[in-house]
């Protein structure tokens, strides 16, 4: 699980007898099949060394306001660092967007789940930012399921096989 409070944390992703060559390739292959656009989510690429992606969601985040759940759209930045056995995965930005209203602009905005704020004085939880900061750590965390699962998985691959 990736755990944000105030900045940017990362996870490894681990395997056995992967090597770094490997574990790159398996990250291009997992961008280019999860996103519409790879070419235009990568944004930075050293060859078995390092990846950086831009993605986007229209569901970020959600608050729960006047009995009804809203969702905020988001975009993150994810680095991708290579070893043998380990690929390491970093969060690196995460914005939320806010529509303009007659108590503010709107606009992008950096966020992270900030925990302290969602506690009151007395000690008791503030539902709504519980309910925020959750739903910034569930998003990033599928990001991350999915990326570890398509690792893990040797079936998983666009790599064309004879057994077809």
């Amino acid at each position: 699980k990736i755990i944000m409070e105030m900045g940017p944390k990362y996870v490894v992703i681990k395997k056995d007898s992967m090597t770094v060559e490997d574990g790159y390739n398996k990250i291009l292959e997992w961008i280019k099949i999860t996103y519409n656009t790879p070419k235009e989510v990568i944004k930075a690429e050293l060859e078995n060394e390092y990846i950086r992606i831009e993605g986007a969601s229209d569901a970020i985040t959600s608050k729960k306001m006047l009995g009804m759940s809203i969702s905020f759209r988001g975009k993150y930045s994810i680095t991708f660092e290579f070893k043998k056995n380990k690929v390491k995965m970093e969060l690196t930005r995460l914005q939320v967007y806010s529509p303009p209203s007659q108590y503010s602009s709107g606009g992008w905005s950096d966020s992270y789940p900030n925990y302290a704020s969602q506690t009151k004085k007395n000690g008791k939880p503030k539902k709504s930012m519980v309910y925020w900061n959750n739903g910034y750590v569930k998003s990033i965390n599928e990001l991350m399921i999915s990326i570890q699962d398509y690792v893990n998985n040797p079936d998983k691959s666009i790599i064309k096989k004879d057994d077809w």
